[in-house]
């Protein structure tokens, strides 16, 4: 490369110098950094690639999971991997939480169970004793035995209240 002056005095100032190395050095650089940066944005891609396939595998099971929970299946438990990652430590308090509310739902039904069968008994013992007396009743007072059938129906209502929390219970 050269630098011409026409100076003042009519005579000429060249300056001039030589690329070679310049343009050389240029090339090697371009040529080194495409050497390291392809294969390391490949490498860096592939690790992202399974990085992220990994992550949205344990959230997959995650969600799973959440779903059969949902509909009604509490035995259910987000799968633990064992590596005390994040989301690992995550899934171990999902499935603590979960060991504790099935508990929970178990204490819920066996007391809902309880109180139906303790009181399923005197009702239908009630029940009874109003059918006999709406037997024995004379025939001529029907405002009383209008009022004996309604609390026989009354604690029909009770027995099938009490039948549905026995049913939920069964099924919970």
């Amino acid at each position: 490369r050269v630098l011409h002056r026409l100076m003042s005095d009519g005579s000429h100032f060249l300056y001039g110098y030589d690329l070679t190395d310049f343009l050389a050095g240029r090339k090697a650089f371009v040529v080194a950094f495409l050497g390291v940066s392809v294969p390391l944005l490949v490498t860096v891609l592939l690790l992202g690639f399974f990085i992220r396939r990994s992550l949205l595998g344990q959230i997959d099971a995650i969600n799973d999971a959440a779903r059969a929970i949902m509909h009604g299946n509490l035995k259910e438990r987000v799968p633990e991997r064992g590596d005390n990652t994040e989301l690992d430590l995550l899934s171990a308090t999902i499935n603590r939480m979960l060991d504790h509310t099935e508990h929970l739902v178990g204490g819920i039904t066996n007391v809902s169970n309880s109180i139906a069968h303790d009181l399923r008994t005197p009702l239908a013992e009630a029940r009874a004793r109003f059918e006999g007396l709406l037997a024995r009743w004379p025939s001529s007072d029907e405002v009383a035995k209008k009022e004996i059938e309604s609390g026989i129906a009354d604690i029909d209502k009770l027995i099938r209240t009490f039948n549905a929390l026995m049913r939920l219970a069964i099924t919970a």
